[in-house]
């Protein structure tokens, strides 16, 4: 079975059968705060009197709010309900605008399209391309090339730790960003200690021999609510031997099938509630995202699959300017989502489609 292990030398850990950028891989507590320290380094870098994003319209509002206080001016660029978008728009709205960044993402685990084509026009028109991951699993980057300066990914968003984060940088910028490293990143003791810390792991450490012994047990991802690490830093060295000892139980593959089964459902018996599609061959479903075209009762419907044990959410939770603007009846204002991760075993996922038809169905008849 493959694991992770860290490698010796270096405070990171490894796909076990990988070609991993190791001189490229830096370590941060959270992806915003890698994504913030780089559009530092890229305005000292370039020496920008003004930074000028120019993002996906349809960004998680924490995103967005972080950006915005470090990015003098973010414009959008439009996306259809797949998340794909047109180059020649993004074309247009850089030379209104005059960006010098431009953020792409892998919403929802969703592999970004026509990243070598945007490469290529950023390299050309001197526009730094950040690559939003944090949806997707590092080792990603062993079927896919790198076209943007830096991709950024989140640990916490695949395994119960609670704190975790990448930049991997574009080889050609590597030197000058491990030095700006140096110069200014540090690292620092979580919040609440090393004694909180200690008891978390022996917490998820127990929940590890549940797992293990074969009894049923759904491990919950760590919520943090606000920041407890205020300053943009790297990670906690006891986070990092952690991730020394994480298995991934080939989770892509269960990932996909987890997908393709409640996809197979919604398209049968659910007609009404729209799926994003993925393409199974080359995407890692983060949730299972699905829609109506009409204002729908989230609190209700939430509580009720809460009430079955089934952590459903919310879909994308937009900047309020743009949940006013698409207005309440717009697909995007009514997503909802199901876990898929690699902790959801088959029975759970009958478990949610009977969820499913008792609470979603009686909405259709």
């Amino acid at each position: 079975m493959n694991q992770f292990r860290v490698v010796p030398g270096a405070p990171y850990f490894r796909w076990e059968h990988a070609d991993f950028p190791w001189d490229r891989h830096f370590l941060f507590s959270y992806a915003r705060h890698a994504m913030i320290e780089f559009l530092r380094f890229t305005k000292i870098r370039n020496n920008y009197p003004v930074l000028r994003l120019l993002s996906p319209r349809y960004m998680c509002h924490e995103v967005i709010k972080s950006l915005g206080e470090h990015v003098q001016e973010i414009t959008y660029y439009n996306q259809r309900e797949d998340f794909s978008f047109d180059i020649a728009d993004i074309k247009r709205q850089v030379e209104a605008h005059g960006s010098n960044l431009l953020l792409v993402s892998h919403l929802y685990g969703k592999h970004c399209p026509n990243l070598e084509e945007l490469g290529a026009y950023c390299k050309s028109a001197n526009i730094s391309l950040l690559e939003d991951s944090a949806h997707l699993p590092w080792f990603f980057l062993q079927n896919h090339n790198q076209h943007s300066d830096v991709q950024f990914f989140t640990y916490r968003k695949l395994f119960a730790i609670p704190y975790g984060a990448s930049s991997v940088v574009n080889a050609a910028l590597h030197p000058a960003f491990s030095h700006y490293m140096l110069d200014h990143i540090k690292t620092i003791s979580p919040q609440w200690g090393y004694a909180g810390f200690a008891k978390w792991l022996l917490r998820e450490q127990a929940k590890r021999l549940i797992v293990a012994s074969g009894v049923e047990w759904k491990r919950s991802y760590v919520e943090l609510g606000d920041d407890p690490l205020k300053d943009f830093n790297q990670l906690p060295a006891p986070v990092k031997a952690q991730l020394g000892h994480l298995n991934t139980n080939n989770f892509a593959k269960i990932r996909r099938e987890n997908c393709a089964r409640l996809n197979e459902f919604f398209k049968s018996e659910l007609p009404a509630w729209h799926v994003l599609d993925f393409d199974l061959a080359k995407d890692i479903p983060y949730q299972f995202l699905f829609f109506k075209r009409e204002k729908i009762d989230f609190r209700t419907i939430i509580n009720q699959f809460l009430s079955r044990g089934i952590s459903m959410v919310k879909g994308l939770e937009l900047p309020q300017a743009t949940v006013d603007e698409l207005g309440p009846a717009h697909p995007f204002n009514n997503q909802l989502c199901l876990p898929i991760h690699q902790d959801v075993g088959h029975a759970q996922i009958e478990h949610m489609i009977q969820a499913c038809r008792e609470i979603l169905g009686r909405s259709q008849k």
